[in-house]
């Protein structure tokens, strides 16, 4: 099927086109003004939280009229805070999906049952969009959990300290013996996605299996992927199942019983493509996707100072820091719906599940298609519940007391099934491009590899792959390894090199395709 029947494929099967996440009124001076004479209004929303500085709550009163809006008013503590201060939709996006997938690895001890098996509130998001689209403001959601971060890392100074004091009657002996490299490690919650396996591997170790992946550059982590390749880490990491590693060096073995990280990215509409390679790897189902929309508003932005806004989210993360520590100190809690809500959610999941396997049947005619749409469905279940859990557990972020067990609110809930179609359309719009090159938006221009893209390829690689037509044959491609006076068996070595890279695709025996 061309991109043209597809798109009107897709046209009638979108009645509303693309469905977005929230539909606020734009910011204005005018309800500003009014917002800020209003004191019932702005005590409300100074309620959760200690300001850290006197101007913080300038910023609540400039977006307190955001109270007015359903969309804000039901979401729980710090959730509320963070989103309530976005200037358009796009922003409320960005910092309800940034916030959701930071906060989703806040939750220690935090586990309920879905499906029969044990599911914790880690997320993986995926925010896209084009340059200048406002996706960088995701950036303050990583100061959430920098107090967490931050104490990890005291604490660990302090470990090492107490290790050095236990160990100084035996200091030399220490040196002689080569024991130094046994100081407790430097931990940290953030990890590093410009990393080797191994080292995520040790960094996720000395973690107990937990911390954040936040990159606001998605190529950061493809470029770690493409030099070593980590995925099946990644998709272990999303189910918390058995991860272990061994290594020649000091005849080391590693194993992470339960491994629990959130990853949270953004990056342009072409980058989901380099991290996952094909549609067909199982990372691609376990992401929860969010293109912005690219139609920018004309309404004068409040020209507030950027350090007042990093001030009102550190305030929230020192929220943040005192539900993990007192989490920590809880051990566990369980979360769970009630039966007739589980129910519902599967019921719902599944009317979504049949509905996008036929269009995706109608709009690809693959069984890879197929499996991509009822994977992608079928996680989405996956992916609702612990959004539940992650907002029913921010409810008791004033609380004396955070229960054992914890249950879903309906407000939380449908919330959260309203959502499920947007995340679902989200993800097909991602994977039409990762399968459709010609979908994306490139202005019909050719693909070709620049020399500042970080390929690793050399330049005769480079001309190669440039000088090849979009869709070709093998016999045509030898045509041109004459032309460069390299030899079958070389070219075979690039072409495997470009499908490696995920810059080329073998379509069927002897064809490959640019993607």
């Amino acid at each position: 099927m061309n991109s043209s029947v597809r798109t009107e494929l897709f046209n009638q099967f979108y009645s509303e086109g693309k469905m977005e996440l929230f539909h606020l009124e734009p910011w204005s001076r005018a309800a500003a003004a009014e917002a800020e004479s209003d004191d019932t209004r702005s005590e409300e929303v100074s309620k959760t939280g200690v300001a850290l500085a006197d101007d913080v709550p300038q910023i609540r009163k400039d977006f307190s009229f955001r109270l007015q809006d359903p969309q804000i008013q039901t979401l729980p503590p710090i959730l509320r805070d963070a989103v309530m201060v976005a200037e358009d939709d796009n922003m409320a996006a960005t910092l309800y999906l940034g916030t959701l997938g930071v906060l989703s690895a806040c939750l220690p001890g935090v586990s309920g049952s879905w499906r029969g098996a044990e599911e914790q509130s880690n997320l993986y998001v995926f925010l896209t969009g084009a340059a200048a689209s406002g996706k960088g403001r995701m950036n303050l959601c990583r100061r959430l959990a920098a107090p967490i971060d931050q104490q990890l890392v005291m604490q660990s100074m302090l470990d090492r300290e107490a290790w050095k004091e236990s160990v100084a009657p035996v200091k030399e002996k220490l040196i002689l013996g080569g024991l130094a490299a046994m100081q407790p490690p430097l931990r940290h919650f953030y990890i590093a996605a410009n990393s080797s396996g191994p080292a995520m591997f040790v960094d996720m170790d000395r973690n107990g299996g937990k911390g954040v992946i936040f990159e606001t550059e998605a190529d950061t982590l493809a470029q770690a992927l493409r030099r070593a390749d980590f995925s099946d880490a990644l998709r272990k990491a999303f189910h918390g199942e058995h991860m272990s590693m061994r290594r020649r060096t000091n005849d080391e073995d590693r194993v992470i019983e339960r491994p629990y990280i959130s990853i949270v990215l953004s990056g342009t509409p072409s980058q989901p493509k380099r991290l996952m390679r094909d549609a067909e790897n199982g990372l691609f189902s376990r992401f929860l996707y969010y293109r912005l929309d690219s139609d920018f508003s004309t309404t004068p932005r409040p020209h507030y100072d950027a350090t007042l806004m990093n001030a009102h989210f550190d305030n929230l993360g020192q929220q943040v820091l005192r539900l993990y520590n007192r989490l920590q100190d809880k051990r566990h809690v369980s979360f769970c719906l009630r039966e007739e809500q589980a129910a519902r959610l599967e019921e719902y999941t599944a009317q979504v599940r049949n509905i996008y396997l036929q269009l995706f049947v109608e709009g690809y005619g693959t069984m890879a298609s197929q499996d991509a749409a009822a994977s992608a469905a079928n996680r989405m279940g996956v992916i609702a519940f612990r959004i539940m859990m992650i907002r029913s557990l921010l409810r008791f972020v004033d609380s004396e007391e955070i229960p054992d067990r914890v249950g879903c609110l309906d407000v939380d809930f449908y919330a959260v099934l309203d959502q499920i179609e947007v995340f679902m359309q989200q993800s097909h719009i991602v994977y039409d491009e990762m399968v459709c090159p010609e979908s994306m938006e490139v202005d019909d221009e050719r693909l070709e590899i620049h020399d500042e893209e970080d390929t690793g390829l050399n330049q005769i690689q480079r001309d190669i792959f440039n000088s090849l037509p979009d869709q070709f044959k093998v016999v045509e491609a030898l045509g041109l390894a004459q032309k460069y006076n390299i030899c079958r068996k070389t070219l075979n070595r690039y072409l495997s090199t470009y499908c490696e890279l995920g810059i080329l695709k073998r379509v069927q025996r002897g064809v490959y395709a640019k993607q």
